[in-house]
């Protein structure tokens, strides 16, 4: 079955059109739920960024169709058309995630025929995904960037807002939500003020108690923010990280082509929006124990995804030998 979303054949297709061809199809599904006529397992609307991924998509397999200068069908759509979509796909010079993620979309379409009873078969296909190297920011990191000096007001703004996520964990939507009124989502335990607010991408809630920098910094712009858009945030980032003097060497695994290179890369040119979702998990975990207190907070459903969060767990591993006479032999 289809993992997006359960849907039947009289939801999903307008009964007055035969679709002959899968593009046509696809294009119909998007603008389904866009509408939110379709929903997810869950009962919410899907995400803009879901509903990107899958026009994005469909434009790579129209492109693909340009190249064979045929339109496939649906009843086309089978193991041996994703695997020539994937090389085309990777010949058009695609990072392997990326391809991972058009794929899975197309494969995601496929699979809805046939929940539908339109196709006989189920679209197997597996593209494996490759863990890519993220960055976290460390507590040095984030002082130099509260600290610097040479920031604009508008990139104030934008660390302002960056720092109360990582002090809170919140996607960017979520956040953003949170922060054009934060007096919604704000409850009370006695004396102990928290964030209590439900993921539009998961309906997942999140229960966070609220920090002294978040509350410094809400009290800072009387609990009003006017949120940029992510793709204006994370280019900002940047510009701040570049500033902190947030310059390290990191290298990266790149693969194209199933072929993986290393590049070397400035850290400042890795911080992005979710940058401050990692940092809050990786930061919250030096001081909790409890992984399932962690959970609550970034929403996360299980320790496995948490554990794709904690950037510093390697290195807390080996923090307590290195002072080991192993490490000052002479031989």
């Amino acid at each position: 079955m289809n993992n997006l979303t359960t849907i039947n054949k009289t939801e999903l297709l307008n009964p007055e059109i035969e679709f002959e061809y899968f593009v046509d199809f696809a294009k119909n599904f998007v603008t389904k739920i866009e509408a939110g006529e379709i929903l997810t397992k869950k009962k919410v609307r899907f995400s803009k960024d879901t509903i990107r991924q899958y026009n994005v998509s469909i434009a790579h397999f129209e492109s693909f169709q340009e190249k064979l200068s045929s339109k496939i069908r649906i009843h086309e759509i089978n193991k041996r058309l994703l695997e020539t979509f994937e090389k085309h796909l990777y010949n058009s010079g695609l990072l392997f995630n990326s391809v991972y993620l058009y794929i899975s979309k197309i494969k995601a379409l496929g699979n809805i025929l046939y929940d539908t009873d339109v196709v006989m078969k189920p679209l197997k296909f597996d593209t494996p995904k490759k863990i890519t190297t993220q960055v976290y920011l460390s507590e040095i990191e984030l002082s130099a960037m509260r600290n610097c000096q040479t920031l604009t007001e508008s990139e104030k703004v934008v660390l302002d807002i960056f720092l109360i996520q990582c002090t809170c964990g919140l996607r960017y939507s979520t956040l953003k939500t949170f922060l054009e009124n934060p007096a919604a989502y704000l409850k009370q335990n006695g004396e102990k003020t928290y964030i209590d607010i439900v993921s539009k991408k998961t309906n997942e809630t999140s229960i966070i108690p609220l920090s002294k920098i978040i509350f410094e910094i809400l009290n800072k712009y009387s609990f009003t923010f006017k949120v940029p858009s992510e793709e204006y945030f994370n280019r900002v980032l940047k510009t701040i990280g570049k500033k902190s003097g947030i310059d390290n060497p990191i290298a990266i695994q790149v693969t194209r082509n199933s072929v993986t290179e290393t590049v070397i890369k400035k850290k400042w040119e890795l911080i992005k929006s979710h940058c401050g979702r990692r940092t809050f998990c990786t930061l919250a975990k030096n001081y909790i124990v409890d992984n399932q207190a962690i959970m609550a907070m970034s929403g996360h459903k299980s320790e496995i995804q948490l554990s794709t969060y904690i950037r510093s767990t390697g290195l807390e591993r080996v923090n307590n030998i290195f002072d080991n006479q192993f490490f000052n032999l002479t031989i």
